[in-house]
């Protein structure tokens, strides 16, 4: 018996060292969520850019592609018409926020996690761990899953 529940012990350590980066986050995103969050981020975004650039941003609801979400902090994916699509970071419900924290846009290469990871913390000492993680897996590792 002794040697059985060591046995099962022991993968359930191994199962849990394996863990998926984004348990934890959740990415549902709604077409209400959609809906609500594109003129936010289009407002968000045009206050941010070039004024020249600002007449090019457009944030329809199709244009919101993406959510990640865990502990009251946001990361949504847009496309804006006018850059590469930015992931933008907020501590709050974006509907709510003045203006997001940080943005991110470009690519990864699939080693480059670790410095992604740790350009987000940098950039946003508060946002969750699991959070952090599971954005960089995903854009380093997770987009073709």
């Amino acid at each position: 018996m002794g040697k059985l529940l060591t046995a099962t012990m022991m993968s359930l350590a191994a199962q849990a060292s394996f863990a998926h980066p984004c348990n934890g986050v959740d990415r549902s995103l709604s077409e209400r969520q959609k809906a609500s969050f594109a003129p936010v981020l289009e407002k968000h975004m045009r206050a941010e850019f070039d004024p020249d650039l600002t007449t090019h941003i457009v944030v329809g609801r199709d244009d919101v592609l993406g959510l990640f979400r865990a502990q009251g902090w946001y990361i949504v994916y847009a496309n804006n018409h006018a850059t590469d699509d930015p992931y933008l970071f907020y501590s709050t419900d974006p509907t709510k926020a003045s203006r997001y924290v940080g943005a991110w846009a470009g690519g990864a290469s699939a080693d480059e996690g670790a410095q992604i990871q740790a350009w987000v913390t940098q950039e946003m000492p508060r946002i969750p761990k699991v959070l952090a993680e599971c954005f960089a897996w995903y854009v380093t590792r997770g987009l073709n899953e």
